[in-house]
């Protein structure tokens, strides 16, 4: 596992992520997040930026490793550096972030695999 450094200058609408806003709903998952490739340090970059764009400045992020090329321990993005944890025990389809604020957001992973459908009220497997 290696430190990545994105060298391109990401958007914040590279990320695609959507967010529940509706705060009366008790969910386990705060939104999805569809990334475009399974380049790691890419679409973790991105999805950092789109999440700085939404004010939700994390910290660390944690997944499964499956499926994902190159597992980097640490990305720059923005002048600071995010920590990344790889899980096998993780579910594949859950990524679970931490903010500055000790405020833990989880967001379903949709991958070209994910079956069609409505996204479930908790992640699969819970």
């Amino acid at each position: 596992m290696t430190d990545a450094t994105n060298q391109r200058a990401p958007t914040p609408t590279a990320a695609r992520l959507d967010f529940d806003t509706d705060t009366t709903k008790h969910t386990t998952l705060d939104g999805a997040w569809v990334p475009r490739s399974r380049d790691a340090a890419t679409e973790l970059v991105d999805l950092v930026v789109a999440l700085d764009a939404r004010q939700t400045r994390v910290n660390l992020i944690m997944l499964n490793p499956a499926g994902w090329q190159g597992h980097p321990r640490r990305i720059e993005v923005a002048g600071r550096t995010v920590r990344v944890g790889w899980f096998v025990d993780l579910d594949t389809a859950v990524l679970i972030a931490t903010t500055d604020a000790y405020r833990r957001i989880d967001l379903l992973v949709v991958t070209e695999d994910t079956p069609p459908g409505p996204a479930p009220a908790t992640p699969p497997g819970a």
